[in-house]
């Protein structure tokens, strides 16, 4: 990838894919990645849709895969597409200092789109975390300055506003369920969730968003469906995603 040697970078991937039966955690992943950036700089975008695509079917999901999924999608000048995978990103975890580079590339994004007073957030973010990190703080390339309302606020309060409106775009077009935990396995680390439908859904405790600490056989939980590789199976089957466990 240093050396932008791209076809080289791919078929190292492959082969690695190919020949290597069990990967120590999730480093499969990360190899698909440089694949799919690597498929991204030959502007072979089909294809590197295809691979992210078979990549999301884990159970485990880091932002950086959604940030290849916005660059697919801006190159594919599919707006609605680029915004959900923005949202993806930002609400996966509370590590927002990772995502500085990508609030910023994103913001840009957004203003073009018509969201100008949320790329200003993101913006105002990005010097929020670059000043709690003691790091370097650039000018923004965009038309004005930020609003001196948003100027003026903390790190909490923006981030309420942007989460709103990343849960908002993220979420629109979904369909969330409700049920109860039927059974978690004897690996700790996921189960199965009986929904109000009357089917029964597998489970990862990765796709748990809220509340994690709380969820126990019998817990009440809010999630939607998503589909997922059964090895055992070798077909995708819908899993529970998104999964927010409701305290009482």
């Amino acid at each position: 990838m240093k050396l932008k040697q791209y076809d080289a970078c791919i078929s190292c991937c492959d082969q690695a894919l190919a020949v290597i039966n069990r990967f120590h955690t999730n480093n499969d992943a990360w190899i698909s990645l440089r694949k799919i950036e690597a498929l991204i700089e030959l502007d072979r975008t089909a294809d590197a849709k295809a691979t992210l695509e078979h990549l999301l079917q884990r159970p485990a999901r880091h932002w950086k895969m959604d940030m290849l999924g916005y660059r697919i999608a801006v190159m594919e000048h599919d707006e609605d597409a680029a915004l959900k995978y923005i949202e993806e990103a930002a609400l996966l975890d509370p590590n927002h200092g990772m995502r500085v580079q990508f609030y910023e590339e994103t913001a840009s994004f957004l203003n073009e789109a018509g969201h100008e007073r949320m790329a200003m957030l993101q913006y105002h973010l990005v010097d929020l975390l670059r000043e709690e990190n003691g790091w370097k703080i650039r000018p923004h390339h965009v038309a004005g300055k930020i609003p001196e309302d948003i100027a003026a606020m903390d790190k909490p309060a923006t981030l309420r506003e942007l989460r709103e409106f990343w849960r908002a775009q993220r979420d629109k077009d979904k369909v969330f369920l409700e049920g109860q935990v039927k059974k978690i396995l004897p690996s700790g680390r996921n189960g199965f969730i009986d929904a109000a439908d009357g089917k029964s859904y597998y489970f990862s405790f990765a796709d748990v968003q809220s509340g994690r600490k709380h969820l126990a056989e019998g817990s009440s939980v809010r999630f939607t469906l998503a589909k997922r590789m059964d090895r055992k199976k070798n077909c995708l089957s819908d899993n529970a995603v998104e999964i927010t466990v409701e305290q009482k």
